[in-house]
């Protein structure tokens, strides 16, 4: 029991740092842009914030090629920026309600992965990516 409980709380933990990586990268880079007299620039950038920290996270997916024991997060982050960057406008620009329902996000799409990995590739004979289903 203890080591299910564990398991989950790092699940939980690795979601929640990783939407709160993605979320506060993108609002940074959103809140960076805004501060320009360009409004072009900033449209640019706030349409395509939630792509860099899932690029960062994609490009540790390299490393897991090479042999690497690294954590793929991939899909956390994309949906963790997304939700923070979509939810922006919703909550009248209040970054730390973006960043809890990014966090939340994050959080989500762990369990999502967790449970379709359990469920389809650990017990199936093809290749069902738990990452791209959750994503």
């Amino acid at each position: 029991m203890v080591k299910v409980a564990r398991k989950a709380l790092a699940i939980f933990a690795l979601g929640f740092v990783s939407g709160l990586f993605a979320s506060s990268a993108s609002l940074a880079l959103i809140t960076g842009a805004s501060t320009l007299a360009n409004k072009k620039v900033f449209e640019v950038v706030s349409g395509d914030a939630q792509a860099l920290p899932f690029a960062i996270s994609a490009l540790t997916i390299f490393l897991l090629t090479l042999g690497k024991p690294v954590t793929v997060t991939h899909h956390m982050t994309i949906i963790g920026a997304l939700a923070a960057v979509r939810f922006l406008p919703i909550v009248h620009g209040n970054m730390f309600i973006a960043l809890i329902i990014g966090s939340v996000m994050g959080i989500f799409t762990a369990w999502l992965a967790e449970i379709m990995n359990r469920a389809f590739y650990a017990v199936g004979d093809t290749h069902i990516d738990p990452s791209a289903v959750s994503i």
